[in-house]
């Protein structure tokens, strides 16, 4: 992984270092791994799931990006989510709701930072 790369994840709330720790130091698995979160598709289904009015499916998709944010670091990404679980936990889903622009604004500029590397 390049400085720069470094640098731009730092700049969205990864932590990048304590990512690779938890990757037991192997930066490049640690990548590998990053890199495959442009697979995932829980934020999809968290927008999704709030435009059908689907409260149990939003959490779920919350509670699964949280945890996969969660291990791979993604700090800022993983307080979004879970700020969203804990709301729909407490039946606030209109305030659940009204959290999803800045969840989203995070996801664009890190899968962006992600699939600019990738290519």
């Amino acid at each position: 992984m390049n400085e720069k790369l470094k640098e731009k994840l730092e700049m969205t709330g990864v932590d990048v270092r304590a990512g690779i720790e938890r990757f037991m130091g192997n930066e490049g698995l640690y990548l590998k791994f990053t890199l495959r979160f442009l697979d995932d598709l829980n934020a999809q289904k968290l927008t999704d799931a709030f435009a059908e009015g689907d409260m149990d499916a939003a959490l779920t998709a919350a509670h699964t990006l949280k945890g996969v944010c969660g291990n791979l670091s993604f700090q800022t990404l993983f307080n979004n989510a879970s700020e969203i679980t804990n709301l729909l936990r407490e039946d606030k889903a209109e305030e659940a709701k009204a959290k999803l622009p800045e969840l989203q604004k995070n996801y664009r500029e890190l899968t962006e930072i992600l699939r600019e590397y990738s290519q």
